[in-house]
């Protein structure tokens, strides 16, 4: 048993409770499970069918809603009494929302009802049966017995999953009503109507729309006189609503509409009046283009919310009211949008509905089975086939070395496969119709990458049209050239994709990480235009779903990772500071090196258990933990780290909004709320907004306004001004004037030293930008100083932001040394790079000797080799100096492209950074210090002053010094390559070499300081003071 918690209450989870009279069947059932086999299910039923309902010692309690799978397969019986009142000729309308595997309904021991699961687990396994037949004036009894199958993958399948109910209807009643808005003002219906008295009846048909709780006006449509036939009727009409209010995320308002016959109703459903339509590569709500923002599957966070869902269903159907408070809380961080797989229930549309947020639901037809039930099995099975297995799609036979292989295509019978797919997809369509939050159904896997997916698309979109035609359709997690197909192999797609409205990107990995968070500019770039612009007839819209940050939090969230986690990384401290040979340890433990560097996945998946075993946890996210902690192995001090980065993201995202028009977060919580007790449906699980959703709160605000900072500006030196652009941003259905932006510099005490206005040209617009120049003042001191933006209209405040800024006094942009010895420069060929550190060394006023040769240097010399500087020929010469620097000399390496080992320092080589060709630029940001004394990190020693440098991209280095041993002042980590770190190695190194030492560093200073960035400056003046 699964669920013991109390039971779901049908005023949570039905919108109609009160206004459609029925009876609820949620709460307490009895259980009984026989085991078999998926091929002995139905004989087992049979051969027991005579006891299976006898009341004895082998039932059990259990909950319903609730999922049954089990690590065993078994028949299981689930029962219970109802009490039923006859009224007349009215009919009881038995409800399941949510039913499989291949279940059978019996009604006081007659079997009222077989139902053929199309895809089980999702809400296309709605089913419904007139049981007036079987039922009884008092006590009835109602039993399901159904397969119970093992846990498919993510998704749980077997059991009464969802609601179930009896609905008390007319003998004329709606069985469907689907709606269609037909802005301003229209709606058209398609309406199936049942005629159940075996006769013709003449009816007089009326429609009336009324305002769901707000107030407002009342429509009344006379339909006219219409003679139904025995049995099913269509009939579709159109109604004009009166004065209508439209739907929309700021406003979300709903309607009813009552079907009736003269003074009996025929049906009730409810909808909104919305529109979501693309416009070029634009969502467009109601008229409006409209930006997507929001967590991607699971509220952005798969090991929690799953867990929630795993242990009980109820959540999902709003146990306990906990469901609509966890989406207003969503909704209070400005979160407008969702994309969720694999639970989607009639209960989060409903609420979605009332709150005002659009879903985007993914759908993974073939994904989770590793069998099908058998009415599936034989339809999309071609006569004779018999194959040995079934996963993911495909059918496998045995060969004969005895492994398996795919069958080849003719195994199918094509055309009730497809039939199949497009009866899911309209049967899905039917289910989401009337909900207005609805905004697009997405199929398939990332990229493509099981059976047939992308050649199946335009079959599903079809069916999905049939029912549901306004809903947007597209591919999940990926727009691709090619598709696995049903060999197994992947070609290209022809056609291209045309038949799909829009991009749902993986935009997540390492190209959008956490970690590489300050390339969001140049990766949304690259995603739109090789994975979705190139080639195509369009520009689609992109919905970057799995984008923000990705796994990192996702280890501190699961309680066994973390644990692991701790385990494996707590040797790199000692008395609560980092450790030299703790970290050595750790960072350099070379099985773990050649784990990273192993490109087969089945020898690495090997690997990283074999290191588990042995105590540690080797997951290529957990590596970017060292680079995000500002307490190490702090997790709440973690969290503030990425809410931080979270806003520099979702800021740039919007900043180049012309290449995404929707963006998620795969992995990190909005919400903060203890697991447990939500598994338990407790009133105090869920707490409010996390750090991260308080970041989303401000950066996903409707009305917001942002600086440029986080592409141009790290740091600045006093004297200097900083030429940035103001942007302003409305995604609200408000209309505004010409509102204007406050910016106010402030010290570190909180005192403004400078103030002025923007005018942000927004009338009309949804964006707009508007250059400004902020002057530092040369007198300011060093410190961490402040920018705050209030955007406002008609002197009411409409958004705040707020940036940190360092400024680098201009006493401590100077070099101060304790001698005057004579300092060499040795420079290379390249004359920019020569150009810019001379710059550099002259702003100082410092008095250097330019050579392009190894010079001959005296006892108190020192010698600087310059970026750019080392070639073959100069740098065999440096060999002889190993003498000179013994007695005393000191050397200051900027080398950062000379990668054969340093032959002063043979031991240690550069490591080129690796990348993905396309999408990741080999560059590094976030430097950890290892050591804070070091002069090279005198009043530049905080976390914060080295997340990024006023470089290109934020970045900080392009290489790293390697083997990582003791003598490394600050570390760098290679994180590069797809999702994982490959490799640490260090980027401040001080090597003592008799009475004098080395110092080499990778850190892009020089670049990065003649963009005036005040902590490369300083490191560059706290290097060179150190000769």
């Amino acid at each position: 048993m699964i669920n013991t918690s109390p039971v779901v209450k049908p005023q949570f989870y039905d919108i109609f409770y009160g206004k459609k009279e029925r009876i609820y069947l949620d709460g307490e059932w009895q259980m009984k499970q026989i085991p078999c086999s998926h091929s002995d299910y139905l004989k087992t039923m049979n051969d027991n069918l005579s006891k299976l309902f006898v009341a004895d010692n082998t039932w059990t309690s259990i909950i319903v809603p609730n999922y049954t799978d089990a690590k065993t397969t078994s028949l299981t019986v689930l029962k219970r009494e109802f009490n039923y009142a006859k009224k007349g000729d009215r009919r009881p309308i038995l409800t399941f929302e949510g039913l499989a595997w291949e279940p059978h309904v019996f009604i006081n021991g007659q079997k009222a009802a077989v139902y053929d699961n199309l895809a089980p687990g999702w809400n296309t396994e709605y089913f419904t049966t007139d049981i007036t037949a079987f039922v009884k004036e008092g006590k009835n009894e109602i039993a399901v017995v159904y397969f119970n199958n093992l846990r498919q993958k993510r998704l749980l399948a077997s059991g009464i999953y969802a609601p179930v109910f009896i609905d008390i209807v007319e003998p004329v009643y709606a069985s469907e009503m689907l709606i269609t808005p037909q802005l301003p003002d229209k709606i058209s219906v398609k309406c199936l109507i049942e005629n159940t008295t075996g006769k013709t009846v003449d009816t007089n048909l009326s429609a009336e729309v009324n305002p769901w709780k707000e107030a407002g006006t009342k429509t009344t449509s006379s339909l006219g006189k219409t003679t139904l036939k025995p049995g099913t009727n269509q009939f579709d009409f159109t109604v004009k609503i009166n004065s209508p209010v439209l739907w929309d995320v700021d406003n979300p308002f709903l309607y009813s509409l009552t079907l009736k016959n003269n003074d009996k109703t025929v049906g009730m459903e409810r909808f909104g009046l919305r529109e979501f339509v693309i416009k070029g590569n634009e969502f467009y709500l109601n008229g409006r283009p409209f930006y997507c923002y929001g967590p991607a599957a699971e509220e952005g966070n798969i090991s929690r919310l799953m867990y929630v869902e795993t242990f009980n269903p109820q959540f999902m159907n709003n146990g306990n009211d906990l469901l609509r408070k966890y989406l207003e809380n969503m909704k209070k961080a400005n979160v407008n949008s969702i994309m969720r797989y694999p639970v989607i229930t009639r209960a989060v549309n409903a609420l979605s509905d009332e709150i005002g947020i659009l879903n985007f639901h993914m759908i993974a037809i073939w994904r989770y089975y590793d069998i099908l039930p058998d009415n599936v099995k034989k339809q999309i099975l071609a006569p004779g086939k018999n194959p040995a297995s079934y996963s993911q799609g495909f059918f496998y036979e045995k060969d004969d070395k005895s492994t398996t292989k795919i069958c080849s295509p003719d195994v199918f019978n094509l055309e009730g496969r497809n039939l199949h797919m497009a009866n899911v997809f309209a049967k899905l369509g039917a289910q989401i119709r009337n909900n207005p939050s609805v905004a697009a159904i997405l199929s398939g896997n990332e990229n493509f990458r099981e059976c047939n997916q992308g050649f199946d698309l335009p079959v599903q979109r079809a069916g999905l049209y049939r029912t549901a035609p306004g809903v947007l359709f597209a591919g999940t997690h990926g727009i691709s050239r090619e598709s696995i197909d049903l060999t197994g192999q992947r070609v290209p797609l022809v056609p291209r994709q045309d038949f799909v409205n829009f991009a749902g990107l993986a935009c997540g990995g390492g190209s959008c990480d956490i970690s590489h968070f300050s390339l969001y500019p140049y990766t949304l770039k690259k995603c739109a235009e090789e994975w979705v612009y190139n080639g195509y007839p369009q520009k689609l819209p992109i919905y970057a779903d799995e984008s923000l940050f990705y796994g990192t939090l996702r280890t501190m969230l699961r309680k066994d990772l973390w644990d692991l986690t701790l385990k494996t990384y707590s040797p790199m401290l000692k008395n609560g500071r980092l450790d030299r040979d703790g970290m050595l340890k750790v960072l350099c433990n070379p099985d773990i090196v050649k784990l990273y560097n192993e490109q087969n996945y089945r020898t690495r998946e090997k690997m990283r258990a074999e290191l588990t075993k042995n105590g540690w946890w080797p997951f290529r996210m957990t590596l970017k933990l060292v680079g995000l902690q500002t307490n190490f192995l702090d997790k709440n001090e973690i969290i503030k780290a990425i809410a931080e980065r979270t806003k520099r993201s979702v800021e740039m995202v919007r900043i180049y909004d012309q290449y995404m028009q929707g963006v998620g977060a795969t992995t990190g919580p909005v919400l903060e709320y203890d697991v447990e007790k939500l598994v338990a449906l407790e009133q105090g699980a869920i707490k409010g907004l996390s750090p991260i959703g308080e970041a989303f709160k401000q950066t996903y605000a409707p009305v917001f306004a942002c600086l440029d900072m986080y592409e141009k500006y790290s740091s600045i030196v006093a004297g200097e001004t900083m030429k940035l652009k103001v942007f302003a941003f409305n995604n609200s259905s408000a209309k505004l004037g010409n509102p204007e932006a406050d910016i106010t510099l402030r010290d570190p005490s909180g005192k403004i030293i400078h103030s002025q206005k923007a005018v942000l040209k927004l009338a009309g617009v949804q964006k707009a930008g508007t250059a400004i120049e902020i002057p530092i003042d040369a007198n300011l001191a060093t410190g961490e100083y402040s920018i705050e933006l209030v955007m406002s209209d008609s002197n009411k405040k409409l958004s705040s932001n707020f940036y940190k800024l360092f400024v680098l006094g201009k006493s401590d942009a100077q070099v101060k040394r304790s001698s005057q010895n004579r300092i060499y420069v040795l420079e290379g060929n390249n004359a920019g790079s020569n150009k810019l550190f001379r710059d550099f060394l002259t702003e100082r006023g410092l008095e250097v000797t330019y050579t392009q040769t190894i010079p001959e240097l005296k006892e108190n010399d020192s010698l600087i080799i310059a970026p750019l500087a080392l070639n073959k020929e100069n740098a065999s010469s440096l060999g002889k100096l190993a003498d000179w620097v013994k007695g005393g000399g000191k050397i200051l390496v900027l080398e950062q492209d000379y990668y054969a080992p340093m032959p002063l320092l043979p031991g240690y080589r550069l490591i080129r950074l690796s990348g993905k060709s396309d999408f990741i630029i080999q560059i590094g940001i976030d430097l950890m210090i290892v050591n804070k004394e070091n002069p090279a990190f005198d009043k530049i020693s905080k976390r914060s002053n080295w997340y990024t440098l006023n470089n290109q991209y934020g970045e900080i280095y392009n290489s790293l010094i390697g083997p990582l041993d003791t003598n490394a002042e600050a570390i760098g980590a290679d994180t590069g390559a797809g999702e994982g770190t490959r490799a640490f190695g260090a980027l401040l190194l001080n090597v003592p070499l008799g009475k004098g030492k080395i110092i080499w560093s990778q850190v892009e200073a020089v670049k990065a300081a003649s963009m005036k960035d005040g902590v490369a400056t300083r490191y560059l003046v706290n290097l060179i003071s150190q000769l």
